[in-house]
């Protein structure tokens, strides 16, 4: 009977639920990963003494809901948990005149709003706009707001809102592609993946309404809120306070709330491929392959007022929104297939190959031409080739890219929210509820049958979320504010793949046992040089439940602001995601040089089956902080704070997890026995502490010199961490053909042989892959640190300067502990641990470093122009880019140790050294009320006025990638061999026809390991212009009532943004090395063409 960790931890359990207990009923928890913002000041007399006692009133402008305290006896005031929105600060005091302030109040927000009041009378007040305060002169940390109208104005494809999150200096969307194999990846809506500061996009959180909103799988987003149903949003890069934790990079989005006029919006965009430009590969003598895009929906806000019988204006309030995406576009590939004559077996114009077991292992390879020359094509693989298409793309007679595929995507989402609020003068109260349906058909990169793999699942997803937020507010007094937040989120994804849907495919095409006991779908055919055959992924179920509570306390004390606080999060996350139900089988040409002829043989170099449960898997979050922003000065504030995350460990609801006990050669033990007598494979993480300090000191009027430090501690998904990989709950049966010789190659398993007959419900762990775990694994973990000087200029434009810098400890990284040294002979007797295949090790001992200089210039004229411009010039090195993503380790053993990781430290995957990027609108100064005609009515008003320019423009240099050999040399059970380097692999004149430099790169041997490195080649920048022009038509003089026509263009100069090298582009030794074949990712909002976008809104 397994010992739950619950109980093995009960002591320090039980001191930290009575430490939890005591601090609720103290009242003073907050858990501030609230989107809310503050206000703060001080009051002084015209001679500048303070004043205490002055009555200080707030109202927000939207509903009339107000707010009031006075100021203390150091003439100090503020204003805890307000929503983002315009407000009204009026300060009273007997014998002097009433002094008013409005302003805008952003997301997370503190405001510092100091008055100086005058001599005179209530009625001699005057009203001040202070919105013109750009500088943050109390908060320590780096951050980038955008408001409602920024995130509704600028130009976002497929109205995806996560594309702003760029727009902040340090931030690029080169991640490492985690989100690809998601379901909302998959859904259409784009990757909510940015790297931050050198953070990996894996560990980030997005936060909606204060509720964490990402899954337990990947960490990508339940749903995508439409950009019309958001107030503001944050992006928190650095150093954020101790109210913040769950990642280093924090995303806060609020949900718009309504007021006390009734205001609603109906829109419309349309996409299509008429209108846009051809991809750089597709074919010029073919029509661009179809695209059709439609989104579509409305809003509607305002008072809840039922006539005659309640007014709910002032108090009772609601937002409701809908949308619609329908999407069915061609998807465009690019592959390589074997030609007609190579499907028969002729080689020639290949070069040849060498005469099975020549090829690796003597100092004597013998060439041939036809696959006669030694025997005949395996049966199996003369049905599985002809399943190849034939080449149609590039030069006649082409081996390599030879042919273009337009598959079909269909895309339906159709998502609403409600939001209720309730407001008096010490109450609030809201509640949401969103509800998304998403439904996808993913095409392969070949045509079915062959399917040839695909951009994430080929096949169709349904991935249908809901999330519900309760919040509660209320102020005791003027000194203290309380709030609660309740939380639930739901993600159910099903996903039914291209190759169960051929039936029992694998079979049919000649592979023995491929579908034993009914399991439907296609054996994964990988052939090194080639597409790929068939799908290696079954059909998936995922089924994420959140549940959080947060509760949150302001208490203003003297010159302190107080928060302390506690949070609650459990994670239940339900699953069946088998990996190779149907088998995948590996030709990598070590047989005879050449991956096909290896194929066309039949004598595969691995394989592997694998066998999945439905699993069913809890963790719990519980966390602690208390922060202190003290303001010692009117010049300086000082943020002080301390915070502790719990980590409970992954625990299954029947226990069937099992871990690796490597003592006498190594067993897989389940949890409950042996060295595992708990019900977790890793103990609990209790002790991660987690201090912030900053400070930000006012020079003068015009500038503030701010800086911070902070340790930020990550979850790790269940994806980086796949506790349930093991035998006897789940299993991987594996074979790896003796590759080293003449005799190896006639002894070797074909691929007419199949499977073993056998599918057991389980696996026996004998002759199985293997996950290991660090018992003690750490919690990955980011220590953060900036120093910022901003200076106003004027009082519409402010430039910022920063260092920002991060190390990041503990990144997860995935060596394989059973690899074979490298040599001749059998595979599996060189193993560690003989009886076991591979053996994947969730080794927390990566590290990172990132350093930047960032330029921030923003520029706010009035209501026409909003202008921000960032320049980032960083570097980033790291042993690990995230989610354990190991692109070419060819000695990844060795790299659980310090000398082996210190091998593998390179070029971060997504190093980008530059990166300029400009975001602005301009309403054009003609028509009524502007500078030029502004008595212009009628026609004159309706040509010359309400045009508005808005743009989005990117420029980077590229990020690096790793050459490898084409064929592993190593006969080590790894297909990835790195080769020598003997220049720099700089092409003197870089084209997509030869991006780097092959020469410079050569085979190192038989059973050597390459010396070449990680990322050492910097594949091509971006640069990109997308502009949208807009046209009001007012209905009303106010403007308040108006359509508005759009033409939005997404890559308006049409510049190809090429990718990297990738596939046989990267493979030393094979003809395609060098070579790009693809533009633009258009998941990553890189265009691969110009596009054009079309809308109508009315708003009433």
């Amino acid at each position: 009977m397994p010992i739950p960790w619950r109980e093995s931890i009960m002591p320090n359990l039980n001191r930290i639920c009575f430490l939890f207990v005591v601090v609720l009923l103290a009242a003073i928890s907050a858990f501030a990963q609230f989107e809310a913002g503050s206000v703060i000041g001080t009051v002084k007399d015209p001679t500048g003494a303070i004043i205490a006692n002055a009555k200080v009133e707030i109202k927000s402008l939207a509903t009339n809901s107000t707010r009031e305290t006075v100021s203390n006896s150091s003439g100090e005031w503020s204003f805890p948990a307000l929503q983002p929105g315009r407000y009204q600060v009026t300060v009273k005091q007997s014998g002097l005149r009433d002094e008013v302030r409005e302003f805008e109040l952003v997301v997370g927000q503190r405001f510092q709003l100091d008055i100086d009041m005058a001599v005179g009378t209530a009625a001699q007040s005057i009203t001040v706009n202070a919105s013109g305060e750009m500088l943050e002169t109390s908060a320590s940390d780096m951050s980038n707001v955008r408001t409602t109208q920024q995130v509704v104005d600028l130009p976002l494809n497929s109205r995806n809102f996560t594309q702003l999150v760029q727009l902040s200096p340090g931030v690029n969307n080169k991640g490492n592609g985690t989100n690809s194999t998601n379901g909302g990846y998959t859904a259409g809506r784009g990757t909510s993946g940015s790297v931050v500061n050198g953070n990996p996009s894996d560990i980030g959180i997005y936060l909606f309404d204060g509720i964490q909103s990402v899954d337990a799988d990947a960490n990508v987003l339940l749903f995508y809120p439409p950009v019309d149903a958001i107030q503001e949003f944050k992006v928190q890069t650095s150093a954020a306070p101790a109210a913040y934790g769950g990642g280093p990079s924090i995303i806060n989005v609020t949900y718009r709330s309504g007021g006390n006029s009734l205001h609603g919006t109906v829109y419309e965009f349309v996409r299509n491929s008429d209108l846009d430009a051809k991809n750089y590969f597709d074919q010029h003598s073919l029509p661009i392959p179809p695209f059709h895009l439609n989104q579509f929906g409305g809003n509607l806000s305002g008072p809840i007022v039922i006539p005659h019988l309640f007014n709910g204006r002032d108090k009772l309030f609601f937002f409701m929104d809908y949308e619609g995406k329908r999407q069915a576009q061609s998807a465009t590939s690019i592959s390589t297939v074997p030609t007609a004559d190579a499907r028969n077996g002729d080689l020639t114009a290949y070069g040849g190959f060498y005469i099975p077991g020549t090829a690796s292992n003597t100092a004597t390879k013998i060439p041939a031409n036809h696959i006669n020359q030694v025997t005949a094509i395996d049966p199996t693989s003369a049905k599985l080739v002809a399943l190849f298409p034939l080449p149609n793309y590039g030069a006649p007679g082409a081996l390599t890219n030879n042919y273009i595929f337009n598959g079909k995507l269909d895309n339906t989402i159709d998502q609403g929210d409600v939001r209720i609020d309730f407001r008096t003068p010490t109450t609030s109260i809201f509640g949401r509820y969103t509800q998304e349906n998403a439904n996808t058909n993913n095409p392969g990169y070949l045509p079915s049958p062959a399917i040839g793999g695909g951009p994430g699942y080929p096949g169709i997803t349904l991935a249908p979320g809901k999330q519900v937020v309760l919040g509660y507010g209320r102020s005791f007094g003027s000194s203290m504010y309380y709030e609660a937040r309740l939380g639930y989120s739901r993600l159910v994804e099903s996903i039914v793949t291209e190759g169960d849907l051929l039936g029992s495919a694998g079979e049919n095409y000649g592979i023995p046992n491929a579908n034993a006991g009914g399991v439907p779908g296609f054996t994964n055919i990988v052939i090194s040089g080639n597409a790929t055959l068939g799908d290696g992924n079954g059909s998936i179920s995922k089924v994420n439940n959140l549940w959080e509570v947060d509760q949150a306390v302001t208490l203003t004390k003297g010159k302190h602001e107080i928060k302390a606080g506690v949070s609650y999060m459990s994670t239940r996350f339900a699953f069946l995601s088998p990996a190779h139900p149907n088998g995948t089988i590996n030709f990598n040409g070590t047989y005879t040089g050449v991956g096909l002829a290896d194929f066309l043989y039949g004598k595969y170099a691995t394989s592997q089956l694998d066998v999945s449960q439905y699993f069913s898997l809890i963790r719990f979050r519980p966390s602690i902080y208390v922060q202190d922003s003290y303001r010692m000065t009117p010049k300086l504030t000082l943020n002080f704070g301390l915070r502790d995350d719990l980590v409970t460990p992954w625990t299954e609801r029947h226990n069937r997890l099992a871990g690796f006990d490597p003592a006498n050669g190594g067993s897989l033990v389940p949890v409950g026995s042996g060295s595992f007598p708990g019900d977790a494979v890793v103990d609990g993480r209790y002790t991660n502490f987690a201090p912030r300090f900053g400070f930000a000191y006012n020079v003068d009027s015009k500038t503030v010199i701010r800086g911070g430090f902070g340790i930020f501690y990550a979850y790790e998904t269940y994806n980086s961490n796949p506790m349930s990989k093991n035998a006897p709950f789940n299993g991987s049966l594996n074979v790896t053909n003796d590759q080293s010789s003449t005799a190896g190659f006639a002894a070797a398993v074909p691929i007419s042989a199949g499977f073993s007959p056998d599918r057991p419900a389980l696996f026996p762990a004998a002759g199985s892959a293997f996950q290991a775990y660090q018992r003690r694994n750490p919690n990955p973990s980011a220590n953060e640190y900036n120093l910022n000087l901003q200076r106003q200029i004027t009082s519409h434009d402010v430039i910022s300067i920063a260092y920002v810098g991060q190390t990041g400890v503990h990144i997860l990284i995935n060596p394989n502990i059973n690899q074979a040294t490298p040599g001749a002979g059998a595979v599996a007797s060189r193993r560690p641990y003989p009886n076991f295949s591979d053996g994947t090790l969730n080794c927390y001992c990566a590290n990172s470093a990132y350093n930047s200089f960032q330029l921030t210039y923003q520029n706010h004229i009035s209501s026409n122009l909003d202008f921000q411009g960032t320049y980032t010039l960083a570097h980033s090195v790291d042993t690990s880019s995230g989610n354990a993503n190991l692109v070419g380790p060819q000695d990844p053993f060795h790299l659980s140790s310090y000398q082996g990781r210190a091998n593998y430290r390179g070029n971060s995957d997504f190093d980008i050294r530059h990166m300029v990027v400009l975001s602005w609108s301009y309403r054009l100064p003609f028509g009524n009320r502007m500078k030029f005609a502004s008595n212009a009515h009628g026609i004159e008003q309706a040509v010359i006025g309400g045009w508005q320019i808005n743009s989005i423009d990117n420029f980077s240099t590229g990020s690096p990638f790793t050459p490898v050999m084409s064929s592993s040399l190593l006969n080590a059970g790894s297909s990835v061999q790195w080769p020598n380097r003997i220049g720099s692999g700089k092409a003197a004149n870089a084209s997509i026809n030869g991006w780097f430099n092959t020469a410079d790169f050569v085979s190192p041997g038989n059973y050597i390991f390459g010396n070449s490195g990680r990322n050492i080649i910097y594949g091509p920048g971006t640069k990109q212009f997308d502009v949208s022009i807009f046209k009001d038509l007012n209905f009303n003089d106010s403007g308040s009532r108006h359509l508005q026509f759009r033409a939005e263009t997404f890559n308006v100069f049409n510049t190809p943004q090429f990718n990297n090298p990738s596939g046989a582009g990267v493979q030393i030794g094979n003809k395609a090395a060098g070579t790009i074949t693809s533009a633009g990712q258009p998941f990553l909002f890189q265009r691969t063409s110009r596009e054009i976008q079309l809308a109508a809104k009315l708003y009433f």
